[in-house]
């Protein structure tokens, strides 16, 4: 789908994904008594999950052409075009180390984080608790998704995927 915005184009695609029950049900683990996922003590995401917000947000590795910034861009976006869901719903992004490190990745890496830090004390200034960053090395599959689970939507917008 292709969606003219001003002067630029943007191409937008929704898909779904086909879940194979014998393949996903050994890594299906219950989360701790606050709902967090295991392996994801963090008390800002505990408060995230008491129920009373939306979830939406994503789990990717932290580089520039991911598309991270620009989710919570859109979220921040969201928030000051719709005032009425500010407390209502929260964006959780779980920030994994890069794939394939190398030392300019990590540079790369640690600016994107700075740049998400900003934006998301920015966005919690004028909606408390409404970005909740999760910087984690690595994501095992059952972690993955217990954070799913705990999503209403999860978003996926890398820039450029693959070689």
């Amino acid at each position: 789908l292709a969606v003219r915005n001003q002067k630029r184009t943007v191409m937008v695609q929704a898909s779904h994904v086909g879940i194979e029950p014998e393949v996903v049900a050994p890594h299906l683990r219950p989360v701790d008594a606050a709902g967090v996922p295991p392996g994801f003590g963090d008390e800002r995401l505990a408060a995230a999950l008491d129920g009373s917000r939306v979830l939406l947000g994503g789990i990717d590795e932290c580089e520039r052409l991911r598309g991270i910034t620009l989710k919570l861009l859109a979220f921040e976006q969201l928030l000051e075009m719709q005032p009425e869901w500010k407390g209502r719903v929260a964006f959780v992004q779980v920030l994994v180390g890069a794939r394939n490190f190398l030392p300019a990745r990590g540079e790369d890496s640690d600016a994107v984080r700075a740049e998400l830090r900003l934006i998301a004390e920015r966005v919690n200034r004028v909606a408390p608790g409404s970005v909740v960053l999760v910087d984690v090395p690595t994501v095992s599959i059952a972690q993955r998704m217990a954070v799913w689970a705990m999503l209403k939507v999860a978003i996926f917008s890398a820039i450029r995927e693959g070689g």
